[in-house]
């Protein structure tokens, strides 16, 4: 047992004494020495890799695994910040010194590497990952700078413009059917406050959008918004036209229930002011007009039914006439006026009726 016990000693004591000097030996050695003794560990490297077998591979893979771990596990703060700055001025150098081809080829292993991690991953992988990159890219626009974003937005602009240009018609009309999906989803789902909120958005983003545009970015979007209603005018059935027309009686009739004293006084003045354009042209450019004149460019106006009942003279009125106060004027004056009931003229009658007892 001592016997032994000596031997390790001495083993030991060999040890150390080897490394010892092989240290000294490794600090005393000049560029060209250092430079020769790590090609000559390179070639050894390299040409033990060729001649290993499968088990011996999957071996020193597993060993160099595990060593990087324990290595990467007890490092510290410093040396963990020390290593991630080693490494990406690495792979800058080595970035900034690939060819044309080398470039090709890595970004080709990197996409097929990508898309072979993808399709292995499990749904819970996939969430963790699509979490951790939504993490990180908010981080990453929480901290950009003014100059940075937009950098980025114009990066993004010209990205999406290149993908549009470069589709084909099948995936242009399954875009915009994805696209379309996605955003029916996203609207059933909103509360009523993100739908007050959206909407509250998109009206601000539009009249920003109307305060900037040029006239001529003005004239073509009137144009443009013009030739969109005639042409949908020209394609709607009776019950889509039925629709509509009610549609806008409806809408007319709650505008006209909630508009201020300031804004009937200014609608009922605007209205005056196109009646009176229209009741005084001149007679050169009335001919002018009707000759030049498209049925189909006037922009129908519908007031609803004749079913609106006067409070105080039960005469029926249209809905679209009906005042804020919901009182008729052009009856009675809102029961100022009272005549008192007379027999119609047997001709008016007659007339009125339909029935000619002469005939």
């Amino acid at each position: 047992m001592q016997g032994n016990k000596k031997q390790l000693i001495n083993a030991l004591k060999d040890s150390n004494e080897i490394a010892e000097a092989k240290r000294l030996k490794l600090h005393s050695e000049i560029a060209e020495q250092r430079a020769a003794r790590l090609l000559r560990n390179a070639e050894a490297y390299r040409i033990r890799i060729d001649n290993e077998t499968a088990e011996q591979h999957a071996a020193r893979l597993q060993r160099d695994a595990e060593a990087k771990r324990l290595e990467l596990d007890s490092e510290t703060a410093e040396q963990h910040a020390a290593r991630l700055q080693r490494d990406a001025e690495a792979k800058r150098l080595e970035l900034d010194s690939e060819t044309a081809e080398q470039h090709a080829a890595r970004l080709q292993r990197d996409a097929g590497a990508k898309r072979l991690k993808l399709d292995s991953e499990i749904a819970e992988q996939r969430a963790a990952r699509l979490l951790r990159n939504a993490e990180a890219y908010r981080i990453r626009i929480d901290n950009e700078t003014a100059e940075q974003h937009a950098a980025r937005l114009q990066r993004d602009a010209e990205a999406k413009r290149l993908e549009l240009d470069s589709e084909t018609a099948e995936q242009h009309a399954a875009r915009l059917q994805r696209d379309a999906g996605a955003k029916r989803l996203k609207l059933d789902s909103e509360t009523a406050e993100q739908h007050a909120a959206r909407l509250q958005r998109d009206a601000g983003a539009k009249r920003l959008k109307l305060h900037s545009e040029t006239a001529e970015q003005r004239a073509a979007r009137l144009l443009s918004n013009a030739e969109t209603y005639r042409s949908r005018i020209d394609n709607e059935t009776a019950e889509q036209r039925a629709a509509r027309l009610l549609s806008n009686a409806e809408t007319y009739r709650s505008r006209i229930d909630n508009e201020t004293a300031e804004q009937h006084a200014a609608r009922l003045q605007r209205d005056a002011e196109a009646h009176r354009r229209l009741r005084r042209p001149t007679m050169q450019t009335n001919a002018i007009d009707l000759a030049h004149i498209d049925e189909k460019e006037i922009i129908e106006f519908y007031c609803a039914q004749m079913n609106e009942r006067c409070e105080f003279c039960n005469s029926l009125n249209f809905m679209g006439e009906r005042p804020p106060d919901k009182k008729f004027t052009a009856c009675c004056h809102k029961g100022k006026i009272d005549l008192p009931e007379q027999d119609c003229p047997e001709y008016l009658e007659t007339l009125m009726n339909g029935v000619d007892h002469n005939i």
